[in-house]
């Protein structure tokens, strides 16, 4: 089988080089989309790589559709949509912002679960420095004009990534790593299909946007998948994160390298913030839940729910940032079908976060969107 092949191969190489691997992968992918996206548009050319992506895991897993419940069903379409919304929001991004502001917004959203399910005071000097970072990153201490649309992108990115760590876990649990994401993979690029068809669905079908599409595939999901997947079975899900957190100052410099993008001093400081945040938070991160003392004031007892369910925020995030994006823009304009992309990724992950609250369950990481 393909897959064991590939796995026996990796097994050889050193777990830390197989996450830097996959960064490596996927900023690589990112460098090749962004001279798609002229081409093919952005609905096509998250169309490719999810539709490409998609025949890739599933001939690398050739997963069962035996045993799929109605729960192994709701999970996959949580997923599948939380990667949809993730990939068209990064892909806009990426068409706004330079490579490595777009992926330290889109890391606001993982490092925002981390600091949500924190119990040390110290902490809030990392989420701090996140926010500063993100601030920084996004050019708002610049005088240079800001893209608001790239920056809200972005943010939306993160938040569908936020999502992706809290649902997909148990998708994993339920079906396995790999099916799961060939599985979910599918299902996300089912979404993707009548946003790619109402924007020219013909630019897809040229030798140069093919070509580049499956290399898009190839890099961001099949190659980054399998180097980060027999990564995370070798190696504490810490130092994963750890490792994992370098890819806003990669993205920066794959930018830089490959499309000639320059940034300001202040954003590359907003990107390495976030970098130093997303480290010391998780270097110092406890997997106990916050146990607040005191009365069991109304106000308190929301808090430690919010705490204790790691599903509220990322849910609260998708549902904000697509009621944002719903308001600021009318039926006929691309975003507002984001918009509601957004808001039913939110409200999916709430619905599968409530219904899956199990005590006592392994708090594995989802990783990173395919």
């Amino acid at each position: 089988m393909a897959f064991s092949r590939l796995r026996g191969r990796a097994a050889q190489v050193p777990a830390p080089v197989l996450v830097l691997g996959g960064v490596v992968g996927l900023q690589g992918g990112a460098v090749v989309a962004v001279t798609v996206i002229p081409v093919a548009g952005i609905a096509g050319t998250v169309m490719l790589r999810l539709g490409l992506g998609a025949l890739g895991l599933i001939a690398l897993r050739r997963p069962a559709l035996r045993g799929l419940d109605r729960r192994a069903v709701l999970l996959t379409v949580a997923v599948g949509l939380l990667l949809a919304a993730h990939h068209l929001c990064f892909y806009l991004a990426i068409h706004r912002l330079p490579l490595g502001v777009a992926v330290t917004l889109e890391f606001a959203g993982p490092l925002t679960v981390v600091l949500a399910g924190t119990q040390r005071r110290t902490d809030l000097l990392w989420a701090l420095l996140a926010a500063a970072g993100v601030a920084g990153a996004a050019g708002v201490t610049s005088s240079g004009r800001i893209s608001l649309i790239g920056v809200a992108a972005g943010l939306g990115a993160g938040a569908c990534w936020a999502g992706y760590i809290v649902v997909f876990p148990q998708l994993a649990s339920h079906r396995g790593r790999g099916d799961g994401l060939a599985l979910a993979t599918g299902c996300a690029a089912l979404v993707t299909v009548p946003f790619w068809l109402a924007s020219h669905p013909g630019r897809i079908f040229t030798p140069r946007a093919l070509v580049l599409g499956a290399v898009v595939a190839l890099l961001s999901d099949v190659l980054s998948y399998s180097l980060q997947s027999e990564a995370l079975g070798r190696m504490p899900g810490s130092l994963f994160s750890i490792l994992a957190s370098t890819e806003p100052a990669a993205g920066a410099l794959f930018g830089l390298v490959a499309l000639g993008q320059r940034i300001g001093l202040w954003q590359w400081a907003g990107m390495l913030a976030v970098v130093a945040a997303s480290i010391g938070a998780t270097a110092a991160r406890r997997r106990t839940l916050l146990d607040v003392p005191g009365k069991d004031e109304p106000l308190m007892g929301l808090l430690r729910y919010v705490r204790e369910q790691r599903w509220v925020t990322p849910s609260v995030l998708l549902i904000v940032i697509g009621a944002f994006t719903l308001s600021a823009h009318g039926r006929g304009h691309s975003l507002f079908w984001a918009g509601i992309l957004l808001c039913a990724a939110g409200v999916l992950t709430a619905v599968v976060g409530y219904l899956s609250q199990r005590p006592g369950r392994d708090k594995d990481e989802g990783g990173r969107p395919a």
